[in-house]
């Protein structure tokens, strides 16, 4: 439970630190374009659980889960931050409270009924396995690499990112209106991260953080 407690602490204030990066790249470029590079890395995190039953990552399990965690912090945040301001932007105009009352159902219908159907599945997945390793013969041992190793929940991670490519694929099809069309790419996002830490490291970046709005605790 520790070890639990700590990796999801981990991911919270990874998703925390990240929510302002992914707030001032969507004011730079669109939600769409955030949309397009945090939900492609949240998938690579899911397909990343899969291979954590690989035996050579044993060694280094732990290490890995809180890189893990930490990847799907900061993708979580792009992917709700935009999704979000997406599903404002695209309301019709008169009928907003419908619109995002029936996206919010929906949404929560679907996260109602995905932890039953992956329990079902991962018991399915429980009494089976799939692996492909490559062996190299000829010389004066034989050595064998394990690239695929799916068992039990492993199955599980790897389904849900196919299952999840799908959406993706209707993004293009999403009109926003505002915002640049420039694609936001990697290097926007490591720049953008590389001068949030820089404001940190100053006095004025880190009263910023500490800063507790009082004002708003006072009543009027």
């Amino acid at each position: 439970m520790t070890t639990i407690m700590v990796l999801t602490i981990v991911s919270q204030l990874s998703n925390l630190a990240a929510l302002s990066i992914w707030g001032s790249l969507i004011d730079r470029f669109s939600n769409k374009a955030v949309f397009g590079i945090s939900a492609p890395l949240f998938l690579a995190c899911m397909l990343a659980w899969s291979l954590t039953g690989l035996p050579s990552i044993q060694p280094i399990v732990f290490y890995a889960l809180v890189a893990i965690h930490i990847l799907m912090g900061i993708s979580t945040a792009g992917v709700a931050l935009a999704s979000n301001n997406l599903a404002m932007k695209l309301s019709p105009a008169g009928e907003a409270t419908s619109y995002l009352a029936a996206n919010g159902v929906v949404t929560s219908v679907c996260a109602a009924v995905a932890p039953i159907v992956g329990g079902l599945g991962a018991d399915f997945f429980a009494s089976h396995r799939l692996t492909l390793a490559f062996t190299w013969t000829g010389g004066a041992q034989e050595v064998t690499v394990q690239v695929l190793n799916f068992h039990d929940w492993t199955f599980f991670f790897a389904i849900a990112c196919l299952v999840a490519l799908f959406p993706l694929r209707g993004l293009s099809r999403i009109k926003e209106g505002t915002g640049t069309s420039d694609r936001l790419l990697l290097r926007d996002l490591l720049f953008e991260t590389r001068r949030s830490i820089h404001s940190l490291s100053s006095a004025a970046g880190l009263l910023r953080v500490v800063r507790i709005p009082f004002s708003f605790l006072r009543p009027s």
